[in-house]
């Protein structure tokens, strides 16, 4: 038996060899795919600053063509002066306006100053609207050295000639807010990538070590540190309550991640291994999603998202739950749920939390070949739902049965239980506006007893 726990553990160590590389895989990809996200962000406020600059320039140019128009009616027409045409028009102080007078090859501003600029006559000569000027002609122009964009038009006065209209701004704010963006990005992208190497590093260096250790016990061993791993990991549970402002920075990595996988198996076509297990990424990631939410809104004190639940489908998920624990403590657990009950309104992932607590603190209080009973029923005239889990464990004092459902209050061994079970599932019930009560059962055992509140005029059960 022992030699097969030994190339168990090896293969294991097999398994884990490559996973190192394929988490620093995965941050490099997801990096890369937002990089290329921001990359198109920058490209569409740059168009909208085109588009914007066209627009204007497209306005001033009305109003040039009306001045010109008024001029055009004098007996004796004089040349128009710039700054006469452009008398009123205030663009900012990152742009500018010219006008290129006819038969002339420089634009020239209100103040009188002269440019040529070969982009801006290209882009006329190409009767485009738009375009986009580098950091050298940017800066030529007496603009921040970053790239810029250019609206133009024409005016054709008739006899005064053709005018052309140039509306040059700095794109400076909109490529430093993009900057800003990018290295946001790239700090949360290397900061959630870094805790993902450091605790998988030393997740594989504490299993390495563990594999060595176990490797000179006995099989009897093996399974004794196994049933600690996994008491650990039940208090880890339930500090999740307390790690609320932790799961508020993982929402945002957490959709990168989702977003990203979309995109992936969106591009995977033909693949179906491959797209299964992008498929088995974006599960995961949305029931992850739900629980941070639901843990969010549990610790800000908001309402809950509720929905229209079967109390029968309720019990048959809560036991699914926890039925593993149930078989390792060699305590029965029996479910029953019966049809056709009233529906309750409830946030399913919360409630499930609320009651699988309940059921784990009945088989904690168990001895081997006990029992646990949960079951769901009408009570109050059909006006609550009944959640009901007995036990015929060692029962609760009624001294410490006041108290139990305080935070960090246990009456299990030092080492074996956080106090916050119980307290967890007591705040959900009072979200869902119903009642948690522990009573004791004859001869021995404990009787944890949820009410809930049906939905108000429903008198068709859930089908």
């Amino acid at each position: 038996m022992r030699g097969r726990a030994t190339l168990a553990m090896r293969r294991r160590t097999t398994r884990r060899s490559w996973l190192g590389g394929l988490m620093a895989l995965s941050v490099v990809l997801v990096a890369a795919l937002g990089l290329w996200d921001q990359d198109r962000e920058a490209e569409a406020m740059l168009g909208a600053v085109e588009h914007q600059q066209s627009t204007l320039a497209s306005l001033i140019a009305a109003t040039v063509a009306s001045r010109l128009e008024a001029l055009r009616g004098d007996a004796s027409p004089q040349r128009p002066r710039i700054g006469e045409l452009l008398r009123g028009v205030d663009v900012g102080d990152d742009a500018l306006v010219a006008l290129r007078p006819p038969g002339e090859a420089l634009f020239r501003t209100a103040s009188g100053r002269g440019f040529e600029s070969a982009p801006l006559r290209d882009t006329l000569a190409r009767s485009r609207s738009s375009t986009r000027l580098t950091r050298p002609q940017a800066a030529a122009l007496r603009l921040p050295e970053r790239i810029a964009v250019a609206g133009t038009a024409t005016v054709d006065a008739g006899e005064l000639g053709r005018w052309d209209v140039a509306v040059i701004a700095s794109a400076a704010s909109e490529r430093d807010r993009v900057v800003r963006a990018r290295w946001r990005l790239l700090f949360g992208l290397v900061l959630t990538g870094s805790l993902v190497l450091l605790f998988g590093g030393f997740a594989l260096r504490a299993e390495r070590k563990e594999l060595a250790m176990l490797r000179e016990l006995t099989l009897s061993e093996l399974e004794q540190q196994r049933d600690e791993q996994l008491e650990r990991e039940g208090r880890a549970v339930t500090m999740l309550t307390l790690a609320a402002g932790v799961a508020h920075e993982i929402a945002t990595p957490l959709s990168v991640i989702h977003g990203r996988a979309e995109q992936l198996l969106d591009r995977l076509h033909g693949d179906a291994r491959n797209a299964s297990a992008i498929q088995r990424i974006l599960e995961q990631s949305s029931r992850i999603d739900g629980v941070v939410r639901g843990f969010l809104r549990f610790a800000r004190g908001d309402s809950p998202t509720l929905e229209r639940l079967d109390p029968a489908a309720v019990v048959r998920d809560a036991a699914e739950l926890v039925e593993h624990r149930f078989t390792k403590a060699g305590v029965r657990l029996t479910a029953t749920a019966t049809a056709g009950l009233a529906p309750v309104r409830a946030d399913r992932r919360l409630l499930e939390h609320a009651l699988a607590n309940l059921l784990l603190n009945a088989c904690d209080a168990c001895e081997p070949g006990g029992s646990v009973s949960f079951s769901v029923g009408l009570d109050a005239g059909g006006a609550e739902v009944r959640f009901d889990v007995d036990d015929d464990g060692s029962g609760i004092s009624p001294a410490l049965m006041a108290r139990v459902t305080e935070p960090f209050f246990s009456t299990k061994p030092e080492g074996r239980g956080t106090g916050l079970g119980l307290a967890i599932a007591c705040e959900i019930v009072k979200i869902h506006r119903g009642t948690l009560a522990l009573s004791p059962r004859s001869p021995r055992g404990t009787r944890a007893t949820v009410r809930l509140p049906t939905l108000p005029g429903a008198t068709d059960a859930i089908a």
